[in-house]
């Protein structure tokens, strides 16, 4: 009799730890902090019709860059090309699927969820979108310095700062959505060719810079 007593009691106590262990899971996963990799590039609760708008957006900032610069006309086309320059149809295809990866990324940060209470992530979100801003401008701007302006010169030198702002960006993105980060991988490296370009341009058709009130002007 005493022995069935201790069998029941033993029974009830793992009962109680059972019930203890699935009161305490909820605890846990609501306690279970945000990272950057725990979001996933479709934060939850985003709404998905907006990532088309954030894409086209961007699109439609690198067509009225490319409007208001121009493009290959006759002065570019009289310029020494480097070696590895692509075919000219190669440049407006890869440009659309940057903005549009540009935009879609820019709506993932955006919408990934934060903890209020911990304002370093509010901070990091709120950064990361500014320094996506700041890249965009400058990228919007490259176009008419170069093509604009015809000049190689500040075409190589305005690069750089662009492409150490999509440094930086994609840097912003990791510490709030690394996926996201990630999808600026391509753009980085897209930049990075871009430079090396430019620069190349810039050796093989010399070209001195002046700063006249306060603006550059390349000579040709």
């Amino acid at each position: 009799m005493q022995q069935q007593q201790l069998y029941q009691e033993d029974i009830e106590m793992l009962k109680a730890q059972a019930r203890g262990s699935e009161n305490d899971e909820p605890a846990m996963i609501a306690a279970a902090p945000i990272t950057p990799r725990s979001t996933g590039f479709f934060p939850a609760g985003a709404p998905l019709w907006a990532l088309p708008f954030w894409s086209a957006a961007c699109v439609a900032a690198g067509f009225a860059s490319g409007q208001l610069g121009g493009g290959p006309d006759a002065w570019y086309r009289s310029l020494i090309q480097p070696p590895i320059l692509p075919p000219d149809w190669v440049f407006p295809v890869v440009w659309t699927t940057l903005y549009i990866l540009m935009g879609a990324s820019a709506w993932s940060v955006y919408y990934t969820p934060v903890d209020a209470s911990q304002p370093s992530t509010v901070a990091n979100r709120r950064s990361a979108l500014a320094m996506f801003v700041i890249q965009l401008g400058l990228n919007l701007a490259w176009n008419p310095m170069f093509f604009g302006l015809h000049s190689v010169a500040l075409g190589a030198l305005f690069i750089v700062p662009n492409l150490f702002a999509v440094v930086l960006t994609v840097r912003a993105f990791a510490r709030v959505n690394a996926v996201a980060s990630e999808v600026l991988y391509p753009y980085l490296a897209w930049s990075s060719f871009a430079t090396v370009l430019a620069w190349w341009l810039w050796y093989l058709n010399p070209e001195t810079v002046t700063f006249k009130i306060g603006f550059p002007f390349g000579q040709n």
